[in-house]
C-alpha cells in the first residue's frame, strides 16, 4: 500500500514538473545546416579550382628517356559543322568550350564532326629540346597539329607541324612509321600549346603520347619486332592445324585457315601496318577497307562454325541462321564501297557484328550438348575470341 500511494502520488505531479532536455532553438538548427552546406559547397569548389589547376598545369618535359600520355592533360572541343579555324579555335581555349577528358583514352565512339584538342606543355630542362608527338589512330582522315607559342599576354600564331589528309599516300609521310608522329621543338623553360584537329569516318578513338626521341626510335624497333613475332606466330600455328585438320579429312579446315587469315589481316589493317607495307599507294582504300575486311572475317568465322558442327545435317534452324550471316556479310562486303561514309552504315555493321559473334557462341553451345568431339575447346575458344570483340562493339555503340 505505502508503495502504491509513492507511485501513485509521483504520477499525479504534473508532466511540466519533471526535468526535460531543452529543445535546441531553431536558428540554431539552421546555424548547423548552413555551416553543413557552406563545407560542402567549399568542397566542391576547391575539388573544381584543383581539376582546373591540374588541367591548366603544362605537361613538364623531359629531354632524354622520356614518355608520357597526353589524355589526362587534353581538353577538347566537338565542332560538328567542321568549320572552325585553328585560330577561331584557339580562341575558345580559355572558355568553357573546350572540356577535360573524362576518360584515360580519348574516343567519343563514331561521328562524323572534326574534334579540337588541347594541351599546353612546357620544356622542363635548362637546354633546348625535341619531342616527337606520338599519334594512336593510323586510320584517321583528316588531321592536322599546331604549335601555339604561349606567354602571359596569351597564345601567339598556331605553326603547322603536321598536316595528313585522305589523298595523301604513305610515302608523303615524314617518317616510315605505322603511326602519325610530329615532331616539336622548344627552347629553355619554353610553353607552348599543342592544338590537335581530326576527324574520322572508321573510329575516333586515338592515344597520344610525347617521347623523347631516344625513347621513340628504341620503342619503335622492339615494337615492331614484338608484333611480327606474335603474328609470325599466330599464322604458323594455324599453318599447322590446317594440316592437321586436312589430313583428318576434315572439311572444316579450309574455313578455319581462311577465318584465321582474315582475322590477322583486320589486326594488321588496324594497326597501321597494312598502308605501310600491302597498299601504301592507296589512302583512299586504307581509310574505309576495315568494314570489307571484316566482313571478310565474320563470314570465314560462320562457315568454319557452320562446317564444324555440320550444322546443314545436325541443326537444321542454327543452320539457317548461318545462312541468313553470310548473306549479310557478302551484302556488307558490296555495299561498303557505296555506303561506308552514311552515318546509319557504322551501326548496322556493328549490328551484324555482333549477330556474327554470337552464332559462333551458339555453335559452340549446340557442339558441347550434342558431345560432339572437341565441342569444349570450339566454345572456350569462341568464348575467348567473342569476349573482346563485344565488349568493344558495345563501348563503340
Amino acid at each position: 500500500d505505502v508503495y502504491k500511494r509513492q507511485v501513485m502520488s509521483h504520477s499525479d505531479i504534473p508532466r511540466s514538473a519533471h526535468p526535460q532536455p531543452a529543445a535546441p532553438r531553431l536558428s540554431q538548427v539552421y546555424r548547423h545546416r548552413a555551416w553543413q552546406v557552406c563545407l560542402i559547397l567549399l568542397a566542391a569548389l576547391l575539388g573544381t579550382v584543383q581539376a582546373w589547376a591540374v588541367f591548366n598545369a603544362p605537361l613538364k618535359l623531359q629531354r632524354t628517356d622520356y614518355k608520357a600520355d597526353l589524355a589526362p592533360h587534353l581538353r577538347y572541343l566537338i565542332d560538328g559543322e567542321r568549320a572552325l579555324t585553328p585560330e577561331e579555335a584557339i580562341e575558345r581555349v580559355p572558355t568553357d568550350k573546350f572540356k577535360p577528358v573524362a576518360t584515360s583514352i580519348v574516343d567519343f565512339g563514331f561521328s562524323k564532326a572534326r574534334f579540337w584538342l588541347w594541351a599546353e606543355v612546357e620544356n622542363a630542362s635548362k637546354a633546348p629540346g625535341t619531342w616527337n608527338l606520338v599519334i594512336g589512330n593510323p586510320l584517321s582522315d583528316d588531321l592536322s597539329v599546331f604549335l601555339v607559342p604561349t606567354s602571359g599576354e596569351g597564345y601567339g600564331e598556331p605553326v603547322e607541324i603536321l598536316s595528313h589528309d585522305l589523298d595523301e599516300p604513305f610515302a608523303a609521310r615524314e617518317l616510315a612509321y605505322r603511326n602519325f608522329m610530329a615532331t616539336f621543338r622548344l627552347a629553355p623553360q619554353q610553353r607552348a600549346g599543342l592544338l590537335i584537329a581530326y576527324s574520322s569516318k572508321a573510329a575516333t578513338q586515338q592515344s597520344l603520347f610525347i617521347e623523347s626521341p631516344d625513347y621513340f626510335f628504341a620503342q619503335v624497333h622492339q615494337e615492331d619486332m614484338h608484333n611480327f613475332f606474335v603474328l609470325s606466330l599466330l599464322l604458323g600455328m594455324t599453318l599447322v592445324s590446317v594440316i592437321y585438320l586436312t589430313a583428318l579429312r576434315s572439311r572444316a579446315a579450309l574455313y578455319y585457315g581462311l577465318y584465321i587469315c582474315a582475322a590477322a589481316l583486320y589486326l594488321v589493317q588496324t594497326d597501321g601496318y597494312a598502308f605501310q607495307f600491302l597498299w601504301p599507294s592507296w589512302p583512299g582504300w586504307n581509310t574505309m577497307a576495315v568494314i570489307p575486311i571484316g566482313a571478310v572475317w565474320a563470314a570465314a568465322g560462320l562457315q568454319f562454325a557452320r562446317s564444324f558442327v555440320n550444322a546443314p545435317k545436325n541443326h537444321p534452324t542454327l543452320n539457317k541462321l548461318f545462312v541468313a550471316g553470310l548473306i549479310g556479310s557478302a551484302l556488307m562486303f558490296v555495299s561498303s564501297f557505296w555506303l561506308f561514309e552514311t552515318p546509319w552504315f557504322t551501326l548496322i555493321a556493328l549490328a551484324l557484328a555482333v549477330y556474327c559473334t554470337s552464332l559462333y557462341v551458339t555453335a559452340g553451345v549446340a557442339a558441347v550438348r550434342r558431345g560432339q568431339a572437341g565441342g569444349h575447346f570450339f566454345f572456350a575458344g569462341s568464348i575467348i575470341v567473342v569476349a573482346p570483340i563485344l565488349v568493344g562493339l558495345v563501348s563503340y555503340a
